[in-house]
């Protein structure tokens, strides 16, 4: 009896490690492929190693649907891209949701659309100096991600590219003058949009700043999001300040803008709370919408006479700005221009004002 029940037990045993290997084989498999002409892949989901080698372009895909390992996106830890690949394609890892690290080598010159999408747990990336473009929404959604750095190589970042990345505290540059000629196509753009954090140049922590003086112009969203930043010194050669320029810069106190600028854009400086006095140069000639809107701690404001309107929610919310005098050469205040600016008492408004808009003096 005893000899049966021993027979049966080994039985037993050796099915229960056939079964074992089974699943290990079913669940441990190594897929292969083609992404792009000249590149293939190997993925190990036991490992969750993506090996991507060859050389020339990646495929870029019409959808997430068509990359080659999208069904097994959740096995995927880390990726190794191959000296040789010069580009990353569009949706190539959108929602590797489990990716933590990314290896990209110095042959990629391009991080295509979609690229990082959504790699909720992707805590870091080390972008090459060969890169010179960043694609749309490349690493939107990128929720883990805390620091980037830019490479001066980069001439273009396009649309809500780092946008929802809640946890992104640092941008890393190192110089100052090539960040200021990258287009950055939307705030999000920037990488310190979506949370707000710290500029760092040349390893540095950037609190004042002077602009250099082969910069004419300060572009759309350039400091956007930079709380670090306390002030600006500009140059007689600059001519403009582009939308959003300094948005959102909590601590930035003073900017100091020369008579040759004659353009500031809308939300130039948008959001500024701790600004607490500007000059607009005497060449500016208009007063955008929302240019100093919520700048709470905005005390006082010389208004040129050059300038010949004031814009739809030009000093909306300056909560601290007490009195204003409009020169005679406006003919127009734009709607909410002026709206919740509670601790106003004195406005003066000279007769060459011919249209004021809704709500301008609202609150």
């Amino acid at each position: 009896m005893k000899n049966k029940i021993l027979k049966l037990t080994v039985a037993m045993a050796a099915v229960i490690l056939l079964t074992a290997a089974l699943v290990v084989a079913v669940t441990a498999e190594v897929y292969t492929g083609a992404c792009g002409e000249n590149v293939t892949y190997t993925l190990d989901t036991e490992t969750g190693v993506l090996e991507i080698e060859g050389t020339g372009e990646m495929t870029d895909y019409s959808n997430s649907s068509g990359v080659p390992w999208y069904s097994l996106s959740a096995n995927i830890k880390s990726v190794t891209i191959a000296n040789g690949i010069t580009n990353i394609g569009k949706f190539a890892f959108q929602q590797c949701s489990n990716l933590t690290n990314v290896s990209i080598p110095n042959s990629v010159t391009i991080i295509s659309d979609y690229a990082f999408l959504r790699c909720v747990n992707l805590p870091s990336l080390e972008i090459p100096d060969s890169v010179t473009s960043i694609g749309y929404e490349a690493f939107d959604g990128c929720s883990s991600l805390t620091s980037v750095v830019i490479p001066d190589g980069v001439t273009s970042i396009g649309w809500y590219a780092f946008d929802d990345c809640k946890s992104l505290e640092n941008l890393y540059i190192n110089d100052l003058d090539s960040w200021l000629n990258v287009k950055l196509y939307s705030s999000s753009s920037n990488p310190l949009d979506s949370a707000s954090g710290n500029l760092y140049i040349d390893g540095i922590l950037a609190t004042d700043i002077e602009i250099p003086d082969s910069v004419t112009s300060i572009g759309n969203y350039a400091f956007c999001g930079c709380i670090n930043l306390t002030s600006i010194v500009t140059h007689d050669g600059l001519t403009s300040i582009a939308h959003e320029a300094f948005k959102n810069c909590r601590n930035l106190t003073s900017i100091a803008i020369p008579d040759s600028v004659t353009w500031i854009g809308e939300y130039a400086s948008s959001g500024c709370s701790s600004l607490t006095s500007i000059d607009i140069p005497n060449s500016v000639t208009t007063v955008r919408k929302h240019t100093f809107s919520y700048c709470s701690s905005l005390i006082n404001i010389t208004i040129p006479n050059s300038v010949t309107s004031i814009g739809d929610y030009a000093f909306y919310d300056c909560s601290n700005l007490t009195c204003i005098e409009i020169p005679n050469s406006v003919t127009s205040i734009g709607d909410d221009a002026f709206e919740k600016c509670k601790s106003l008492t004195s406005v003066t408004i000279p007769n060459s004002v011919t249209s004021i808009g809704e709500y301008a003096f609202s609150g």
